[in-house]
């Protein structure tokens, strides 16, 4: 009898010191390529969504996806995960907490990634993770980009021509399919001071509390590339995709890389002058008058408008060069892309036949048929140019001009519920200089449709 109590406290005991998971294994260079082939074929848009999927119903944003990849293969792997406490100095947060012991294990999991991704960010990500070179061996899929406050991507594959294939979540979280873009990250690293942006991988639990350029594997290979072609966005993806490519990108891919970057570049402002518009709701109304020096530079879009207004250079300066006349139009595969020319000279007015330049209450323009831009074919992600509506028709490729509305059909920005700009629009705002980067102006104003702008009377910090 005796032996019987004892045998039922210890499985008392011991369930209630239950760990999220036990460790079975350690992370090693082996286990780093198995996380990199895990990612390539398991980490599906729909991993929060599909009923089919033990991880249903999972809210995230861009942060928690990025420590939810890592976090889901370490627990099916038997492997440690272990960050940074953000919320205990000197602490750390793992596999090891027995605080859900009373649950089930797949509620201890579930109780476990929720908590990881309440207390994580964008910002705390630099503290867990370290930069890596720019190498075939190192830029692999599992790697994460981190813009730190801003945005979190994962990369989940490299092609032949050295372009990664990215997945996020965004703001704000929720459930929801992660997003697909087989372009680069939208950013280019350019901390040099204290690394905390880039291309990055996780550490080891050994190396968590090392200085990061003490951490096995940094490398500022990132940081000096970027700086050589001073951080310009296309510069710098050229030097990725001379280093982790296999052959030349055919002209035709990298003008549609160039196009649907603008668009998505452009779209995303959206969501980052929704973040500014939401936190002052939150403010007492004497506050929202003038934002503090903190909060301007916090919701300000001064460098994401740079960002934007090369994005339309990039664009720009494609027109009339050799990467419209290239034999490689002619090839089958790239015959239904012919239409991006003259979307792309519609932008900017290039043989223009007049049309009037719409206002944003006649945007809801009527679809052009054709087929959606996200179906592609082969092995990529079921949602890739999620942000474009559909591809135009053919008719409206080679039978008349391009119109404002066309442009809208096709990536139409709505910067407020039934309110739309096109891409042409919106580069008239930047090169009229009514587009404004202060949080403290209206939203139009933001968005350049007040000309000439009104003076708020705050400081531009």
């Amino acid at each position: 009898m005796t032996a019987f109590f004892f045998m039922a406290c210890l499985l008392i005991c011991t369930t209630a010191a239950a760990a999220v998971w036990d460790t079975e294994h350690q992370w090693s260079d082996q286990w780093e390529g198995k996380y990199a082939q895990w990612v390539k074929e398991h980490w599906r848009p729909e991993i929060f969504t599909s009923p089919a999927s033990p991880y249903h119903g999972i809210s995230t944003d861009c942060a928690d996806a990025s420590y939810d990849m890592r976090l889901i293969f370490a627990h099916e792997s038997r492997l440690p995960f272990v960050i940074n406490n953000p919320e205990s100095p000197g602490g750390v947060i793992s596999n090891d907490l027995n605080r859900w012991d009373s649950r089930p294990q797949p509620e201890r999991l579930r109780e476990f990634i929720e908590y990881v991704d309440d207390v994580t960010s964008s910002q705390t990500m630099p503290e867990d993770t370290y930069p890596v070179a720019i190498t075939r061996r190192a830029l692999i899929p599992g790697i994460i980009y981190v813009q730190p406050g801003e945005h979190s991507y994962q990369i989940v594959a490299v092609d032949a021509y050295g372009v990664t294939d990215t997945m996020f979540s965004t703001m704000p979280r929720a459930v929801r399919e992660l997003l697909f873009e087989p372009n680069f990250p939208i950013f280019v690293p350019s901390d040099m001071l204290h690394y905390r942006d880039g291309y990055r991988r996780f550490r080891w639990p050994q190396y968590l509390k090392l200085p990061v350029t003490e951490v096995p594997g940094f490398s500022d290979e990132q940081y000096r590339l970027a700086r050589s072609v001073a951080f310009d966005y296309a510069r710098f993806t050229d030097l990725l995709m001379r280093r982790l490519g296999r052959k030349p990108e055919p002209a035709p891919l990298r003008v549609r890389r160039f196009m649907y970057n603008l668009c998505y570049v452009a779209r995303n402002r959206v969501e980052f002058i929704d973040r500014a518009t939401a936190y002052r709701a939150t403010l007492p109304a004497g506050r929202r008058t003038c934002l503090t020096g903190a909060d301007y530079e916090n919701y300000s879009t001064d460098n994401r408008d740079k960002r934007l207004k090369k994005s339309f250079e990039y664009v720009r300066d494609l027109i009339g060069s050799r990467y419209w006349t290239d034999p490689d139009w002619a090839q089958p595969q790239f015959r239904p892309e012919r239409y991006l020319k003259p979307y792309a000279e519609a932008i900017f007015d290039i043989g223009d036949t007049g049309a009037p330049r719409m206002q944003p209450r006649e945007a809801a323009a009527s679809g052009t048929g054709g087929d959606g831009a996200g179906q592609q074919t082969g092995d990529v992600r079921s949602n890739a140019y999620w942000y474009l509506a559909r591809q135009p028709a053919t008719r409206f490729r080679t039978a008349r001009d391009v119109t404002n509305g066309d442009l809208i059909a096709w990536c139409g920005i709505e910067y407020s519920p039934g309110k739309t700009i096109s891409l042409r629009d919106l580069w008239r705002s930047i090169t009229d200089n009514t587009l404004s980067p202060d949080p403290n102006e209206t939203l139009e104003s933001r968005w350049g449709l007040v000309a000439p702008r009104r003076p708020t009377g705050c400081p531009r910090h």
